[in-house]
């Protein structure tokens, strides 16, 4: 905020906050929560428990690995909060070891764990801590966090395809984890369908999972994601999902029950209870707060018990939970309330102002100006104006006009109000209240609650004229608003603010004319919670002196009228003052009255100027209130005397008594010694068994000591096992790939084969077909070759024939010339003979050719076909072998897990083991606590007993010298 020094502020706060009691306050709690985890098993204890080893809080030294187990209990017990915090204790090898870290994984390792954890709490309950906002953001950063998330769903929906293997706690829980992941998944799609969400919740709410309830009311029919929204669906869902021990909607409707606290409706009151009691397994921290008022107010069949409702509070105002870092500030500013106000405790302002110092360092206004009212009355110390001043003024700077309404107030009677000069600013003051009441109009309009202490600054405003023209009526209004809202309430704030307006009111009435009515109406109101039990402490005197009084009520009377000091005694006369302020005053003011001597206020009236006399209405009016006072005290005085002169009598006989009761006193501090000398042999008998319990612990420690290093060597054989683990799987997961691809060349060739046998079977097809053909080639070239043959000796023949023609035709050719046509025609068919002759010839080596290259093809056929089922055997054999070695493999890997099992076996006994010595060790440091509180209540009976001993001699002494003064000293009759 502009304008303030955060460093002064915390500076002031730190002057009042008392570390020692905080140490203390944090200490029980451990306490509680350790003894609550043993008897109750409660997941809240354990996970406070880790919470407080974690960090190291009061006492306890910081222990991450007894964090992490206690987490890992509490998260186990499905508790929202361990279930997020567990693995950020773990680290990475990219993040390196630190303090916090109990062990290092891989980063997929821990994004995995991490996220099967996150889904859980989320799931069930996306408002108790961080879990959903880092899931979602990691998820929108990061792609292997995507990852996660798909293989997670997968890993649901293949859990889910064996739903029958499933019990209905384990199915109902996947549905519900499932049906969270779809809803956050199909929110980030362009076109969301929620059917499948709804499905998913639904199946789990049937199987009877309290989160799926409680997501379809709180999630889908409240946002209307996929269905209309509907109040009465989602208020129907939220009470299954109570009924079924689902504690966010337990608190829900606790709160709905509890309401303002109202009177008259102790019925909701009680349900209210009951669902607070229930959903306190989980620990919301504001729970306590709640269980805490039904024991101090005692309502709804809950017996008053102010002890329990102080624990309760107090452990409220240390734990923790992620709902809000600020639930603890109730509890605080109710014990500081407590404290200041003696309700059920004796007044004591240092613990009220440490109380309201917690609060005030977690930011809330409300303790800032309640400490700040403490430093300005001078209940505390140090108690400087300035400091005062500065807290307010922070307070003032609220968002909430509440606050700074009332914060606003208090600096403005601070500044009308203020004995010194310079701090005294009437226009400041009236600029303060001015705002002071702006804001508290603008704070009625907007809030329901809170309005008893706003009606009653109003009230207060109006009557005295702060920041507005005085107005009566306008005061009486909101008086009686402020009583009629305090008296339908148990709230104690309310209650304090609304009898504080009964007594203005009632003061107002009585300036004001017929108005008796309305006075005796008033006076029969009472408030529903305790009133406050006023008690002295070691603080300050309780008592005030009468003559403080009369000074601020006559300061308080000059201030309301917005006049500086010198205005107000100029119209009070020096003898009138003299005897306001002193007690012997009274006597002489009422001898003045009778002899008509200065104290006629109406004839000084007269003599003021006409804008001061309605001054001098309101001082008369005050005059005479204190001298009916003093009136009353006069006759108080006399009958006190005429008590003392019958006390005297009693006082002869009692000196009688004294004898007797000297004598009863010396036998009962007889018996007193007695009883201190057996309670010291008691303290002995205790402080030697504490010193057993010691020794004992002492052992356990070393045992414990010597299981811890037995189960770090366990992990670490575990470890390695869980390396030759991976290392098995991922050779099997090699040699699977090698089969795998293996298998799909065999499948390839086995394709192939069935291809080349198609072909094959073509080609020998195709081969008996050129077999006939080449079998026909053959007898026609055997045909051919008998016409050859044929050919040839007609050929021949012919030849000779030619020859022997030629030889005729030269001796025809000498004979006759006319037969040579003839030759010459014989000549040309031997010419086509002899080329067709060599045709044929052509054609028969063609043949021959073609079956040449039919055969070699035939040959390469029944080649490869051989060589195929050569391959096709080879990767047979090779299968087989792969499959022995798989087997070889998957017994080996049985045996591993066997034998790893065989040690998380032995490694659950270890941790068994050390949970059951820290159970002891724990049982045996609650014995040892009980006895040193057993002794230090002995000591402190011891101290009473010798107090009270002393008290007894000092009484016997001092009414010894009682009646020496009584025989000694006569009775005066006179006043």
């Amino acid at each position: 905020m502009a304008g303030i020094n955060m460093s002064d502020i915390n500076d002031i706060i730190e002057q009042y906050y008392l570390e020692k009691l905080q140490t203390k306050l944090l200490d029980d709690a451990t306490k509680h929560y350790g003894v609550d985890s043993l008897k109750n098993n409660d997941p809240s204890a354990y996970y406070q428990l880790g919470h407080v080893y974690q960090h190291g809080l009061g006492s306890t030294k910081r222990d991450a690995m007894k964090a992490f187990y206690n987490y890992k209990i509490a998260a186990d017990g499905q508790h929202a909060g361990a279930q997020y915090i567990t693995y950020q204790l773990y680290g990475t090898k990219e993040g390196g070891r630190t303090s916090d870290c109990v062990r290092i994984v891989d980063e997929e390792e821990l994004i995995k764990l991490k996220l099967q954890m996150y889904v859980k709490s989320a799931s069930q309950d996306p408002w108790y801590t961080k879990a959903h906002d880092e899931l979602w953001n990691n998820y929108k950063r990061s792609s292997r966090w995507k990852k996660a998330v798909e293989d997670l769903r997968i890993t649901y929906l293949k859990k889910l395809q064996s739903i029958d293997q499933l019990s209905n706690q384990e199915a109902g829980q996947i549905y519900n984890e499932l049906g969270y992941i779809t809803l956050q998944l199909t929110k980030y799609s362009s076109n969301p369908d929620y059917s499948k969400v709804i499905n998913y919740f639904e199946r789990g709410a049937q199987l009877g999972n309290s989160s799926a309830y409680f997501n379809l009311g709180a999630k889908m029919y409240r946002n209307g994601y996929g269905v209309a929204k509907d109040r009465h669906k989602e208020e129907e869902y939220e009470r299954k999902a109570a009924q079924l021990g689902h504690p966010r909607a337990q608190f829900y409707l606790g709160c709905l029950l509890f309401g303002y606290l109202s009177v008259g409706h102790e019925d909701d009151l009680a349900k209210a209870y009951k669902y607070f009691k229930q959903s306190s397994k989980y620990n919301y921290t504001v729970i306590g707060y709640y269980l805490g008022l039904y024991y101090l107010l005692g309502i709804a069949g809950v017996k008053s018990n102010v002890q329990n409702a102080i624990k309760l509070f107090q452990t409220a105002a240390v734990s923790y939970d992620f709902t809000s870092d600020k639930n603890s500030e109730l509890a605080l500013q109710i014990l500081g309330f407590m404290y200041e106000k003696g309700i059920g405790v004796g007044n004591d302002y240092s613990l009220a102002a440490h109380y309201y110092a917690c609060a005030a360092k977690m930011n809330y206004f409300p303790a800032y100006i309640k400490l700040a009212k403490l430093i300005e009355k001078k209940k505390v110390n140090p108690s400087l104006f300035d400091s005062a001043i500065k807290l307010y003024d922070y307070a003032a700077r609220s968002d909430d006009e509440s606050y700074a309404g009332h914060a606003k107030f208090r600096l403005g009677k601070i500044y009308i109000k203020s004995t010194n000069t310079l701090l005294r600013n009437s226009e400041k003051a009236f600029r303060l209240f001015e705002t002071a009441l702006q804001n508290y109009k603008n704070a009625i309009e907007k809030q329901w609650f809170k309005q008893v202490r706003i009606h009653y600054h109003l009230g207060l405003m109006y009557m005295k004229g702060y920041g507005t023209k005085i107005n009566p009526e306008l005061a009486v209004e909101h008086l009686k608003k402020a009583m009629k809202k305090a008296k339908k309430t148990y709230i104690l704030y309310d209650n304090h603010y609304g009898r504080k307006a009964k007594m203005k009111l009632e003061q107002l009435l009585r300036t004001m004319p017929n108005n008796e009515q309305l006075l005796d109406s008033i006076k029969d109101i009472h408030f529903s919670s305790h009133r406050r039990s006023y008690s002295s402490s070691s603080n300050g005197n309780s008592t005030t002196n009468d003559s403080s009084l009369k000074r601020r009520s006559i300061h308080n009377l000059s201030s309301s009228q917005n006049l500086p000091p010198l205005e107000s005694r100029k119209s009070l006369t020096p003898e009138l003052e003299k005897n306001l302020l002193s007690h012997d005053g009274f006597k002489e003011e009422k001898t003045k009255d009778k002899s008509g001597s200065s104290l006629d206020v109406s004839a000084s009236n007269k003599s003021l100027p006409r804008e001061k006399r309605k001054n001098s209405v309101i001082e008369r009016t005050v005059l005479e209130e204190y001298k009916s006072k003093a009136e009353h005290k006069i006759q108080d005085l006399k009958s006190k005397l005429s008590h003392l002169e019958a006390e005297r009598s009693n006082l002869a006989k009692e000196k009688e008594l004294l004898a007797d009761s000297l004598q009863h006193f010396q036998s009962k501090v007889n018996d007193k010694n007695n009883e201190l000398s057996y309670l010291q042999d008691r303290n002995d008998a205790l402080a030697k068994k504490a010193q057993d319990a010691q020794v004992k612990t002492i052992e356990l420690e070393k045992e414990i000591e010597h299981f811890k290093t037995e189960f770090e060597s366990v992990k670490v054989e575990k470890e390695a096992f869980s390396i030759n683990a991976r290392n098995a799987e991922h050779k099997l997961a090699s040699k699977d790939e090698q089969l795998v691809s293996l298998l799909a060349k065999f499948e390839k060739q086995k394709a192939e084969n069935k291809t080349l046998t198609g072909n094959k079977l073509a080609l020998e097809k195709k081969a008996v077909e050129y077999t006939t053909q080449i079998k026909e080639m053959g007898r026609k070239m055997a045909t051919y070759e008998e016409t050859i043959s044929s050919l040839d000796l007609d050929l021949k023949d012919l030849t000779t024939e030619k020859n022997s023609l030629i030889q005729i035709l030269k001796e025809m050719e000498e004979q006759n010339s006319a037969k040579g046509e003839s030759v010459t025609e014989i000549l040309a068919q031997i010419q086509l003979l002899n080329g067709e002759k060599q045709t044929l010839e052509h054609e028969k080596l063609a043949l021959r050719q073609e079956i040449s290259s039919h055969i070699s093809e035939i040959d390469l056929l029944k080649n490869k076909i051989a060589e195929l089922e050569r391959s096709k055997r080879e990767g047979e054999r090779a299968i087989n072998k792969l499959k022995v070695e798989k087997d070889k493999n998957a017994k080996k890997l049985e045996a591993v897990e066997i034998e790893l099992e065989n040690k998380e076996t032995e490694l659950q006994d270890v941790m068994q083991k050390i949970m059951q010595l820290e159970n002891e060790k724990k049982a045996i440091a609650v014995e040892k606590t009980n006895l040193s509180e057993s002794l230090a209540k002995e000591s402190l009976k011891n101290q009473t007993l010798t107090e009270e001993y002393d008290l007894i001699k000092g009484e016997l002494k001092r009414l010894k010298e009682n009646c020496d003064k009584l025989e000694s000293k006569p009775v005066h009759n006179s006043i």
